[in-house]
């Protein structure tokens, strides 16, 4: 199962202008409508682009894309989105490496000398670094658009590829790349507010 995720933002997306066909008859006036179906063109590229709502203020960011809305009550609205990302090959392998660590702190097989990872638990590592690193990629795409997770099983993400299958296609140190859809709520004000109490709070214990 996956770790819990927290927040993020989202704009919804307008609606795609739709051209209109005209009959003209001279060949002046069907120059004239070509024209305004390419002004009409580009506002629609414009419409469509509010589509994604982006955590992608750098190369290699997830996507945010709104799909569905579900349900909206006073500041409660709830709607499925598709995220696409990719895991870094500089993030997997620290990922991997600080997990690799954790385990040794606490390995004690029978058979294997205490801190020492047997073979086939490796294998879960590996599993176990993707798991978080799916975690972290979409955590980002949610923070960065105003959104957050559902609780409990309302919290379902639906991979393009099923995760067992993924763990074969994936290596540390190597980029991956996935897509998901998923249910998320917009992150309330009183809880936006709570938080930034709590990281000044966090920072003033820092420095004191």
């Amino acid at each position: 199962q996956m770790c819990g995720l927290r927040r993020a933002r989202v704009t919804a997306a307008r609606p795609r202008a739709q051209l209109r066909a005209r009959t003209l008859r001279t060949a002046e006036a069907a120059a004239a409508a070509e024209s305004t179906a390419g002004a009409d063109t580009g506002a629609d590229a414009d419409a469509g682009a509010g589509a994604t709502m982006v955590a992608n203020a750098g190369e290699g960011a997830p996507t945010l894309t709104l799909l569905e809305e579900l349900f909206a009550a006073g500041e409660k609205e709830i709607a499925k989105y598709r995220i696409e990302g990719m895991i870094g090959a500089a993030a997997s392998k620290s990922v991997f490496q600080s997990t690799l660590r954790e385990f040794k702190q606490n390995a004690n097989f029978r058979g294997f000398r205490k801190g020492s990872i047997p073979p086939f638990m490796k294998k879960e590592i590996v599993a176990f670094t993707l798991q978080q690193c799916l975690n972290d990629v979409m955590e980002q795409a949610m923070q960065a658009n105003g959104l957050e997770a559902m609780e409990g099983e309302a919290y379902e993400p639906e991979f393009d590829t099923p995760f067992n299958t993924m763990k074969t296609q994936f290596a540390v140190g190597e980029p991956f790349s996935f897509g998901v859809k998923v249910a998320l709520q917009k992150t309330t004000a009183s809880k936006i507010d709570s938080d930034a109490s709590e990281a000044q709070a966090s920072s003033a214990n820092a420095e004191s």
